[in-house]
């Protein structure tokens, strides 16, 4: 569908038993005016994206997000993304970004935004933050509240969300410098396919970066896992790190992504264990940090457990076990926290509310999702109600067919 307005209106017709909001993908709109060819945006283009934006805000978006450290968004420089966000400019509606880089140069890369966002007069939110690889663990997140601090005294709103998994997960083809990423799907595997340009990968990716999230230089192949795979050659491999299916090959592991990459198109995810428990309670701790599953749904292969239980894991493991949240202020990150982040007066049990409500009791709550068997509902759930209908009972799906679509209040 080439509007937010016809897929709204394809999913109302959907009935389903859960709310939908939407986000305007910012990339996804630049790769419709420009595809994932690399430079500036023409004027035409530019008046492309601007109209695609205002169609999709107009559609009832809840904001725009930004994915700048993947293709073809990486694209647009910090003037770019204040010039491509103009119809935003002066409003309440958020951007919720993807930063360009969650490694050494994070500083870096939350300055950016949040000059973009100064600039435009919007609210930011950073999506899933941490900090990837030891060496950035315990100073840096300290840093990085004292330049939201900073921000907010300059009159820039910023929030921010993060899951509670020290494990992320995103597609492998990320592991790529920009550079080798440019033009698509076909124009990286004729790179891949060339034993010249591994070579020139391999030696970016092995030294550290304040461009680029060389994950590959924080975590080690030890701590990426190709959780995705479809071919014959490397379907048996998947939920394997990358340094042991390279072992099994008895190769290199760089020459191992590459194959993979390569056999399967791009079309792989990862699961990289890369963040700290002490920096992601820190986080959560502020006021402006709010819960997300930030759950992507692969065809197949390992899942990452949070799709079933990162929602309940804050409950079970950081409210009920550790003590470490009340059961009030964990509740509030789930709820009215991102409803206020997108502008909706939602998320809170009030008279004249939706009667959108959970029971449970805390004691009874079980995560059964975990990295081996990540394909697990929780458990302990008496009764989910979705606008007053009742959609789980006991643990069990009613499919209520009660959830509505949630559109930015005009």
């Amino acid at each position: 569908m080439s509007t937010m307005s016809a897929y709204m209106s394809a999913l109302g017709k959907e009935k389903r038993s859960v709310n939908t909001g939407m986000l305007a993908g910012n990339g996804t709109i630049r790769a419709s005016v420009k595809g994932y060819a690399s430079g500036k945006l023409s004027k035409e283009e530019l008046h492309q994206v601007w109209k695609a934006v205002e169609e999709a805000l107009s559609a009832g978006a809840l904001g725009i997000s930004l994915g700048i450290a993947y293709a073809p968004e990486f694209e647009y420089d910090r003037d770019g993304l204040v010039e491509a966000l103009q119809p935003l400019k002066g409003t309440d509606i958020p951007i919720t970004t993807h930063i360009r880089n969650e490694g050494d140069g994070i500083l870096l890369a939350l300055q950016e935004v949040i000059s973009v966002a100064e600039e435009l007069q919007i609210p930011l939110h950073v999506s899933h933050m941490k900090c990837i690889g030891r060496k950035n663990w315990g100073g840096t997140p300290v840093k990085i509240l004292k330049l939201f601090d900073q921000a907010a005294e300059r009159g820039v709103k910023v929030d921010f969300d993060l899951y509670p998994y020290l494990t992320g997960s995103t597609q492998l083809v990320h592991l790529l410098p920009p550079q080798f990423q440019e033009g698509g799907t076909d124009a990286i595997c004729a790179r891949l396919a060339d034993p010249f340009c591994r070579k020139e990968i391999t030696k970016v990716l092995k030294q550290p970066s304040d461009i680029f999230e060389n994950i590959v230089e924080l975590a080690g192949f030890d701590m990426i896992y190709a959780s995705t795979l479809h071919t014959e050659k490397f379907g048996s491999f998947a939920g394997q790190s990358i340094a042991k299916i390279a072992e099994q090959f008895g190769q290199d592991p760089y020459d191992t992504l590459y194959d993979i990459l390569l056999e399967e198109r791009c079309q792989v995810t990862m699961l990289d264990t890369i963040a700290s428990e002490e920096d992601m309670l820190y986080f959560l701790k502020d006021s402006r940090a709010n819960l997300i599953s930030d759950a992507i749904y692969p065809a197949g292969g390992k899942y990452h457990p949070r799709v079933y239980g990162a929602f309940p894991k804050l409950l079970t493991a950081y409210v009920r076990d550790k003590k470490i949240f009340s059961i009030e202020d964990a509740v509030y990150k789930m709820t009215a926290k991102p409803a206020q982040v997108l502008g909706l007066p939602l998320g809170t049990l009030e008279k004249g509310m939706p009667a959108d409500i959970n029971v449970f009791h805390l004691d009874q709550l079980s995560v059964h999702a975990d990295f081996q068997n990540p394909n697990q509902y929780c458990t302990g759930f008496d009764y989910v109600l979705v606008g007053g209908e009742i959609a789980v009972a006991h643990d069990v799906w009613r499919n209520s067919k009660s959830g509505r679509i949630v559109r930015k209040q005009q």
